[in-house]
């Protein structure tokens, strides 16, 4: 047990996260913290394997997969912090908010971007399931901006005008 707490980070591969990566990075460089790195993997969901021998190869996929998100996000690991790279099965957010068990511990994770239409479906989404269940300070990153600048009804002609500039 770390007696000064972690940022902890939940990194899926999408946009979000990488943002989320970014942010959870800054903020423990700046709190002197260690950085934990969590892809969860979750083999039920994932609908590409069904038999049970393959599960290793979903296992080394999410693997590569938090790695990759450390080239794309950030140029590579961070040599700047000490950080601790995990790779957890289960659903996201349960397995994000045990975890991230300590008082002292920031969980940072990518705002969803289907805030309204999960409220519709009572479906929620990771980073509501982490605000309301977790023990320690929750952190939702936004999209990236451009990301942002690209969706809703008028992203086409957002999208040009970036271009454009």
């Amino acid at each position: 047990m770390n007696p000064i707490g972690r940022v902890l980070v939940g990194v899926d591969g999408s946009p979000t996260s990488l943002q989320a990566l970014r942010i959870a990075h800054e903020l423990a460089l700046r709190l002197h913290r260690p950085l934990v790195a969590i892809r969860v993997w979750d083999p039920q969901n994932d609908r590409r394997y069904g038999v049970p021998q393959e599960l290793d190869v979903t296992r080394e996929e999410a693997h590569a997969s938090l790695r990759n998100a450390f080239e794309e996000g950030m140029g590579g690991l961070p040599r700047d912090v000490e950080l601790t790279c995990l790779v957890v099965r289960g659903e996201p957010g349960p397995a994000l908010t045990r975890l991230a068990d300590q008082v002292d511990d920031v969980l940072v994770v990518g705002r969803s971007r289907h805030r309204r239409a999960n409220r519709l479906f009572l479906t929620g989404s990771v980073d509501e399931y982490c605000v309301r269940h977790a023990d320690c300070a929750v952190l939702t990153a936004p999209a990236p901006p451009l990301l942002d600048a690209v969706r809703g009804p008028a992203a086409l002609h957002r999208w040009d005008n970036l271009l454009d500039a």
